[in-house]
């Protein structure tokens, strides 16, 4: 490629304003599809308030209407009121959790606090996740050295993605790492899945930890799943092909961050909508809310449908 005058100046501004050169828009990949959006998926407060029977228990009066009332409120990404609607929710549980209630016994109540986490983190309130995860692992006890707990599971996974999302790369990679520990499922093949992943969502993040003058390049080169092979674990093609497909939003919504911070919109909007389409859960629910905060016109859109439902 022969370089021109304005592209040096470009690449010097670059290396003057933050230590990296600019990305070419073309090397960013598009959106690969629809962009999740109202399904928070399993784990969610929506799922713990509709997916399970209260017998033998006898169900809250309330419960139907405020499970019904958190449906919309997600719907509509008002996540202030789905909060307050959880919180509600969950102060409907009994006070006492017999082991063989058909959730999760004691863990029920400590599942609500992490899925709470979850909407703190679909409104960029990394500070409010970090503070409900954290509840849960100070309060929810690990019974065994090998846990059963899927609320503390799913509370160090959700700290670790909050703590990212502020730049705090090395905490989250510590936390990601203690997250297997706290679950186990019995499945072996689940948990080399598991460790596979933590792999890629590891590289992602001391990558994005390391700065220097590569930093964004080698996200970059992450977001479009290009892994050197020496340092992946050994498995077979298809978990290869995963690991390299699970690793892009996390690439993606931190290169996307990084360029937020320069004030490069237009890139940092085409890497949220990467990430977002990748539909990987809450890394995946938190760039689709980088999304609608700085598209206007998606927002503007997803308002109007919004507005047309009762309509119909």
């Amino acid at each position: 490629m022969r370089l021109t005058v304005a592209t040096l100046i470009l690449f010097m501004v670059g290396l003057i304003a933050g230590g990296e050169a600019p990305l070419q828009s073309a090397t960013i990949p598009a959106a690969n599809g629809a962009i999740a959006d109202s399904d928070l998926g399993f784990g969610s407060v929506v799922w713990l308030a509709t997916q399970h029977e209260w017998d033998p228990l006898p169900k809250p009066k309330a419960w139907d209407k405020l499970a019904r009332q958190l449906a919309a409120a997600v719907s509509d990404r008002n996540w202030d009121e789905a909060i307050q609607l959880s919180r509600a929710l969950r102060a409907q549980l009994p006070k006492t959790i017999p082991d063989d209630y058909p959730w999760d016994g004691e863990d029920s109540r400590f599942q609500w606090n992490a899925a709470i986490g979850d909407l703190y983190l679909n409104a960029l309130d990394f500070e409010g996740a970090a503070k409900e995860y954290r509840f849960v692992l100070e309060h929810e006890k690990s019974k065994s050295p090998m846990g059963h707990s899927v609320a503390r599971q799913t509370a160090r996974y959700g700290l670790a993605l909050s703590l990212a999302c502020v730049g705090k790369f090395d905490d989250a990679v510590v936390e990601e790492k203690a997250a297997p520990s706290e679950y186990w499922s019995g499945c072996g093949n689940c948990m080399q899945s598991e460790q596979a992943l933590i792999y890629a969502v590891n590289l992602a993040w001391t990558t994005a930890a390391a700065g220097g003058p590569n930093r964004d390049q080698d996200l970059l080169e992450l977001t479009n799943g290009r892994i050197k092979a020496e340092g992946m674990p050994k498995q077979d093609a298809a978990e290869e092909q995963w690991q390299r497909e699970s690793i892009r939003p996390f690439a993606a919504l931190a290169l996307g961050q990084s360029y937020l911070r320069r004030g490069d919109k237009d890139n940092a909007i085409r890497l949220f909508k990467f990430a977002a389409s990748c539909n990987l859960g809450p890394v995946s629910r938190v760039a689709l809310a980088y999304t609608y905060k700085l598209d206007a016109k998606l927002a503007a859109s997803r308002r109007r449908g919004s507005s047309g439902k009762g309509t119909k």
